[in-house]
């Protein structure tokens, strides 16, 4: 299990948002859906300031995070607190 600490309701709205989010350049499948809903029903369900995920989830958030190309400037900072928190550098 991998846990992130200390993550605000504002923080774990980014991260949804940066799992749901795709751009034409994101291979998204049925399999990735299914992987993306999982987490995001982690994320969702915690109601405390930190979240654990089995491995490969968490894995699959960062990958999914650090590989994502459709950046919007006005989540700059919110995208670099939760890089930091995931350690994406």
């Amino acid at each position: 299990m991998k846990k992130i600490e200390g993550i605000t309701a504002a923080e774990k709205s980014t991260l949804i948002m940066l799992m749901e989010a795709a751009t034409p350049a994101t291979k998204t499948t049925i399999k990735d859906i299914r992987q993306i809903d999982k987490i995001c029903g982690v994320i969702e369900a915690e109601e405390g300031s930190d979240i654990e995920f089995e491995d490969a989830d968490y894995a699959y958030l960062k990958q999914r995070i650090g590989d994502f190309s459709g950046w919007l400037p006005k989540s700059r900072k919110e995208v670099i607190v939760m890089a930091d928190k995931l350690g994406i550098t």
